[in-house]
């Protein structure tokens, strides 16, 4: 399923969740759209320490309550790194747990499971060529829901992590070179608006 279609169907949860709370009182749905800036880069086995560019970070969740200050969702993550030669996108969606210690103070720690995607869109000399690899992802967070009336505005630090195994993307010159075990990370901070 695209990206694409993934956020439809989130949007429309979170509508059709929140309609649902205000008819019958059940404030036990949550959900957010947010993004940001991310540090996105790749490393593997032989690689030594990653190089990290800056990319734009787009994330949308839905969820519900557990009980009192635990809470259960989905989350798709879109971290996207372009230059005039090539883009390179991560998407990780998971599963995850959101854990807030202080409901009254509104910080929270969220972590994730899930699957991964990785691709690479290379375009030089008038010819494009695409690598595309799926695994596995994973994804870590710790923000602050500042309420609002019934939204909740959210600066949060996050990391997203994608273990693809080996890829073979191209360097600025155009040539390949191996990545073994390829692990795609981002780490950054954004900014969400959500539903509470």
């Amino acid at each position: 399923m695209s990206l694409r279609a993934v956020t439809a169907l989130l949007v429309a949860s979170m509508v059709l969740g929140r309609t649902a709370a205000a008819q019958d009182g059940n404030r036990g749905f949550w959900g957010s759209i947010g993004a940001g800036y991310v540090a996105l880069g790749a490393g593997c086995d032989s690689c030594g320490t990653p190089t990290y560019h800056s990319g734009l970070a787009i994330y949308i969740r839905a969820g519900g309550t557990l009980k009192s200050g635990v809470g259960v969702g989905i989350q798709v993550a879109s971290l996207t790194k372009d230059d005039s030669a090539s883009m390179v996108r991560l998407v990780v969606t998971t599963l995850v747990g959101q854990w807030h210690p202080y409901k009254s103070a509104g910080f929270y720690v969220q972590s994730g499971f899930g699957l991964s995607s990785g691709r690479q869109d290379f375009n030089v000399g008038g010819s494009s060529t695409r690598i595309s690899r799926v695994g596995i992802g994973l994804t870590f967070e710790v923000g602050w829901d500042i309420g609002i009336g019934p939204m909740d505005f959210t600066p949060s630090v996050f990391s997203q992590i994608a273990a693809l195994d080996d890829v073979q993307p191209r360097d600025a010159s155009g040539n390949r070179y191996l990545l073994k075990d390829a692990i795609g990370t981002g780490y950054g901070f954004g900014l969400s608006v959500g539903l509470r």
